[in-house]
Order: structure tokens, then C-alpha cells, then sequence
């Protein structure tokens, strides 16, 4: 039992396609319909009933399933969510609700569409004959869907509520957990914050007023991360093992991965570097020990694509065109520099599946013709 298919709809990339997040990669056509503000980061507005999203995988909607997404009306009171063969509709329900945004999920067996909206289940109905696509239309063809996914089993009812249950951000450096050496954060800053912009070009004419400053190009500073952090152990003696252990891995050569899951699917990754002292404040005792420190990192250069590898793949391929170099960190240890009329393939080995993130580094905006067969999931 598995997430089939999952489409954030935070970006359309390659000209037309809306990315599949799972480790299938079956990215999906997108005709008419346009990025807006969504429910989470981006959603999907569709306008016209021509508007559509074409799926590149086949949907074995013969099996069980389960459909969840959520979903605003736009100057429209109803939706009908129709399950189709071909053209001719088998199944459909139609909704009412308010403008707000509202969570909609439909489970499949063999015998049974169920309906639920914001979790409640509004109507099981009897599979009147096979379907192979369905469609979302409203009254007045305007609304925006963010967050969809399909799983390839039916879902409980606490199963549906666990996907948007809050869970438990991860911290990882060089793909090991802060968690395995008792370290766990409690605040943080600066992971999205704009950087300070770089000190402009200024002209300070004696007989005019003020200063004349260049801010057609700006540049900004390296960015500063700041990890709150506490640590536990049972003794002392595995304290200072502890935390020694996680002090070595900021003295290796290079720069290290910082990785923090706190969006499914779309991990927040760094390459930083630590360029300050990591002192614990703790109090001897004995018995179980607690100790707090302070983990200050420095991100050199703060904007990058970061770019997931399908896990059915073994590498990644980028293309664009930069006159100014970029820094590519693949996340195996191995990076490369390039610029100009960049065409880079890179192979991974190891397991087929694993999970695997390439950053590139740069002056992001003025990057043009970027194509890559891994999955965008940040940009800037």
C-alpha cells in the first residue's frame, strides 16, 4: 500500500507539466489551468471546462483507492466530482459548500465510491460500472485544487485524518538525525528569511541631494541559520561522547547537508558550514543528563533549485543556459561547477530507490531555459 500519485501544484515546469512528488515521477500535462495561491504554498486554478490536467500514468481505477485533495470554490456554490467511461458518467455526487477552503476525499472498493468532505462522510454509493477518469466541475467552472494525491488502497477514516495530523519535524546532518545523538531542536530562524542584501553601488554627487544607488542587480548576503538546540543522555559520560560526536561532524572538510523535514515530501536542504563555537551549557549531576547549545550556520550562497531524483532513475540530467557559473551539489559528495550552455548528467550508485536531492547554486534568476527530468520542489 503505497501513494500513488501526489501533485502539490506549486509549480508548472518543462513547459506544461505539474510534478509528481512520489517516487514514480508521473508527471502530469497541464492545459488552461494556472498557478495561484493555494491552500499550501500553490494550488491549481481552473476557469473554463476545457481547462484539465492529463495524467502521464495510467490510473488503475479498477482497484481499490483513495482520492483526497482540497478545494475552493471561485463564485460557485456546487461541485461535482464524476467518475467517467470515456465520455459517459457511472458515478457522480455533487457538493455544496461555502468559498472557504474545504478537504475532499473519495475512497474505492469493489463495490462502493464513499464521499467525505472535511472528513465527514456525506454519501457511500454502489459502483454502477467500470470508469477509467473522472472530473471535478462546478457551477460556474471556477476553483482551485491544491494538495492531490492518490493512494492505491482505501483509506480508514483515521487514516484520511492521520495524512494532515501534525507530525514530528526531523533534523538531519550528513544524512544522519540530530535524534540519534540525543540532540533535538527547539526553535529556529533564518531558514526562509530574506537574506541582508549586499552593500549597492552608491555615487555621492557633492551638489545633488542624497545619493544616487544602483538596485538594478541586487545581490544579497550569505545566509545565517540559527538551530535552538537541547540534547539528553542517561549519563554524563554518553553527554560528552554525545555531543563530541556531533562536534566531529562539522570539522570534516567541505560543506555538510543540513536537511529538515517539515512538508511531506518537500524537505528544506542546505549546504552550510559551521563557522562558529558550539558551546553546551549543562549542569553536572547524576543520573540523566540535559545540556542546550546554540547551532549557528552559514548557507554561502542563499538562493538554489533544489531538485529531487525520481527514485526509478539512476541519475539526473539538467540543462539551462547561465552566463554566470553555478555550483551543483548532488548529495552523494560529488559537485559540479558550470556555466554557459550547460547540459550535466549524474549518476548515482548505490540502491536504485534512495533517495537522493541535487542543489543548484547560483544567480538563480537569471538562469533561463532550465529543463530537468527530477522533480523541482523549490526554486529560489
Amino acid at each position: 500500500m503505497e501513494l500513488n500519485l501526489y501533485y502539490p501544484f506549486d509549480a508548472i515546469v518543462n513547459g506544461n507539466k505539474t510534478q509528481d512528488y512520489t517516487r514514480h515521477g508521473f508527471n502530469a500535462a497541464v492545459t488552461g489551468a494556472t498557478l495561484t495561491a493555494g491552500k499550501i504554498l500553490k494550488g491549481l486554478r481552473f476557469e473554463q471546462p476545457s481547462d484539465l490536467v492529463q495524467l502521464d500514468a495510467f490510473v488503475n481505477f479498477a482497484s481499490d483507492f483513495t482520492l483526497t485533495c482540497y478545494i475552493k470554490l471561485n463564485n460557485a456554490n456546487n461541485v461535482t466530482v464524476a467518475f467517467l467511461l470515456d465520455s459517459t458518467v457511472i458515478n457522480s455526487k455533487t457538493i455544496s459548500f461555502s468559498s472557504d477552503w474545504h478537504f475532499l476525499a473519495i475512497t474505492k472498493t469493489a463495490q462502493s465510491i464513499s464521499y467525505y468532505l472535511d472528513f465527514a462522510l456525506l454519501e457511500s454509493q454502489t459502483i454502477t460500472g467500470l470508469f477509467n477518469n473522472f472530473q471535478i466541475n462546478t457551477d460556474a467552472n471556477s476553483y482551485i485544487l491544491d494538495d492531490f494525491r492518490i493512494y492505491d488502497f482505501k483509506m480508514s477514516d483515521l487514516e484520511i485524518q492521520s495524512i494532515y495530523v501534525a507530525k514530528d519535524i526531523g533534523y538531519s546532518i550528513d544524512s544522519k538525525d540530530f535524534s540519534s545523538f540525543g540532540v533535538y531542536v527547539e526553535a529556529s530562524s533564518g531558514l526562509f528569511d530574506l537574506p541582508k542584501m549586499k552593500e549597492p553601488q552608491k555615487i555621492d554627487w557633492s551638489d545633488y541631494h542624497g545619493t544616487v544607488i544602483d538596485l538594478a542587480t541586487p545581490r544579497y548576503e550569505s545566509r545565517e541559520i540559527t538551530l535552538k538546540c537541547w540534547m539528553r543522555a542517561e549519563t554524563a559520560e554518553i553527554l560528552i561522547d554525545r555531543f563530541n560526536a556531533f562536534c566531529d561532524i562539522f570539522k570534516k572538510a567541505g560543506t555538510k547537508r543540513l536537511k529538515i523535514d517539515v512538508i511531506e515530501y518537500k524537505p528544506l536542504i542546505y549546504e552550510v558550514y559551521c563557522n562558529n563555537d558550539i558551546s553546551i551549557d549543562k549542569k553536572w549531576r547524576q543520573g540523566e543528563m540535559f545540556g542546550r547549545f546554540t547551532l549557528k550556520l552559514i548557507e554561502p550562497e542563499p538562493f538554489k533549485i533544489v531538485i529531487k531524483k525520481n527514485q526509478s532513475a539512476a541519475n539526473i540530467n539538467i540543462s539551462c543556459d547561465s552566463e554566470k557559473s553555478l555550483m551543483i551539489y548532488w548529495g552523494d559528495g560529488k559537485t559540479s561547477e558550470v556555466y554557459g550552455q550547460i547540459n550535466i548528467a549524474h549518476t548515482y550508485t548505490g540502491r536504485p530507490y534512495e533517495e537522493q536531492y541535487a542543489l543548484v547554486y547560483g544567480v538563480i534568476e537569471d538562469i533561463e531555459n532550465f529543463v530537468t527530468d527530477g522533480t523541482i520542489i523549490w526554486d529560489r
